[in-house]
């Protein structure tokens, strides 16, 4: 009786962790570019569950290189690069998307960051979408002038 019931739970768990309502859709997950420009990454968050959500997103973990500053919008609300968990909920209907554009100022220097988000129920559900954006900055290049095209 006891495997039985220890099965039965088991089986629970499981169910739980994959039934998540939030998922990516259209998602650039790595960028590159230049080290004089912002980056920005972007995913719509989807709702495939059968209830609305008031929805937050937060950053979870960041790995910036030297002088490179982060910022994100997520719904309609826009945050500042000392923000890290939205101040305001964003109300996700059964069926509706919402963008989350991720960004990363490199401050003109190279260097690599990685910026990981997450989508949550605000009420504490376990529904929860994590989305990890890569961006490289490459080195701007100076063009160096031929001896013979000056005089």
């Amino acid at each position: 009786m006891k495997k039985l019931y220890f099965l039965v739970i088991f089986s629970t768990l499981i169910l739980r962790v994959t039934a998540q309502d939030f998922t990516p859709q259209n998602a650039t997950l790595n960028v590159s570019g230049p080290s004089d420009a912002t980056l920005a990454a972007h995913a719509d968050v989807y709702n495939s569950g059968s209830q609305a959500y008031e929805v937050m997103c937060a950053i979870t973990g960041a790995t910036m290189a030297p002088h490179h500053d982060k910022y994100f919008c997520f719904g309609d609300f826009c945050y500042d690069p000392t923000v890290t968990v939205s101040t305001i909920a964003t109300t996700m209907n059964t069926g509706e998307s919402k963008i989350l554009s991720a960004y990363v100022i490199p401050n003109g220097v190279a260097g690599t960051s990685i910026v990981t988000y997450q989508i949550y129920d605000q009420s504490g559900s376990s529904d929860t979408l994590s989305l990890t954006f890569t961006y490289d900055f490459s080195e701007v290049g100076i063009d160096e002038l031929s001896r013979t095209k000056y005089a």
